[in-house]
């Protein structure tokens, strides 16, 4: 019987497609079906994936045109036949116990997802695929507002992307990825997190991260690098909705915070002074809706004040400087007295 679900959605990977799928088809838990969605690849991926499709029963191609990786998953998702979905990107590797901690992590009522630990770098560190010396560390997440600003604040992975994972299909129907976005896994993260209820964090680094030279992260900065900030959105809305006025608050501060980074990037790399403007201009008005969960220090209304209006700000300071010497020329404070 099929217990479990692998999505890896495939686009012009070639190079490590190869050794992603024999990670996976290595695994110690036997029952599981392999979703390869081929999103229009131009390379040999298509071929890959059919190839390993004739040899492994296990193994299911879904040849689409290229859609972008959240429609890809998506997609998986709709010709998966379990309850339990894995997602893992076509250029990493998982540990040959994977699949069996995971599904030890969520076979029960109350738990609705597992994540694990993962390692990062250009290629496997020794060891890492050598059998498992003693039962994984694991703890249990009961998820509610404190947990979440916890995670946040230590800038846990499970918080921001929910690779690696193992999830129930209930949630992911109820929170599928956005198509078109290429953050779609930080907008999505929280929303899991929150309808899983119960987490099991297992800490053992499980899963092989690799440092891809031509990935989203490492190429040149675009504007589509915006959805960072298209997350964060999606993440103050969730919050709104759910009441979470510590969290609202906290992702608030990071969009303004992140907003900035980018505005100067798109000055400096992109000479786009009027989309910096926008991204700006959009941050204040983040900050103006979300004054009551939280508020701005006089530095940084000042950062971003000088980001939005150069001009008003140089006006702003010289203003500040006229009347802030000409009153400590009238005011000698109580000891003039």
């Amino acid at each position: 019987m099929t217990e479990v679900s692998i999505i890896v959605p495939v686009y012009n990977a070639e190079k490590y497609l190869r050794p992603c799928i024999d990670s996976i088809l290595n695994q110690s838990f036997p029952d599981f079906e392999l979703i390869l969605v081929d999103d229009g690849s131009s390379d040999d991926c298509g071929r890959i994936c059919d190839e390993y499709a004739e040899t492994d029963s296990r193994v299911v191609v879904v040849h689409q045109k290229n859609t972008g990786q959240a429609a890809a998953r998506n997609a998986g998702v709709s010709t998966a036949n379990t309850d339990l979905l894995c997602f893992l990107d076509a250029d990493d590797m998982v540990h040959p116990s994977l699949l069996d901690i995971f599904y030890c992590a969520v076979n029960s009522a109350e738990v609705g997802m597992a994540a694990c630990g993962r390692v990062q770098g250009e290629k496997p560190p020794d060891g890492f695929f050598d059998p498992l010396e003693k039962e994984p560390e694991a703890n249990r997440l009961y998820i509610d507002e404190g947990v979440l600003l916890e995670l946040m604040e230590k800038q846990e992975t499970v918080y921001w992307t929910p690779f690696p994972c193992m999830i129930k299909r209930r949630i992911f129907e109820e929170y599928p990825f956005t198509p078109g976005r290429i953050m779609e896994d930080n907008a999505i993260a929280c929303k899991w997190l929150t309808a899983a209820k119960c987490v099991v964090q297992i800490r053992e680094p499980l899963y092989f991260y690799r440092d891809n030279p031509t990935g989203t992260m490492h190429t040149a900065f675009s504007p589509k690098r915006l959805d960072f900030l298209w997350a964060l959105e999606e993440q103050l809305r969730f919050y709104q909705a759910c009441g979470y006025a510590q969290m609202q608050g906290a992702v608030a501060r990071e969009y303004i915070r992140s907003a900035l980074w980018f505005a100067k990037r798109i000055r400096t790399e992109l000479n786009d002074p009027k989309l910096s403007r926008r991204v700006v201009r959009r941050a204040v008005r983040i900050a103006v809706n979300n004054k009551k969960v939280f508020s701005l220090s006089a530095g940084e209304k000042d950062k971003l004040l000088k980001a939005a209006h150069p001009l008003l700000f140089r006006i702003r300071k010289k203003i500040r400087n006229l009347f802030g010497s000409r009153i400590k020329k009238k005011d000698p404070g109580p000891s003039g007295k």
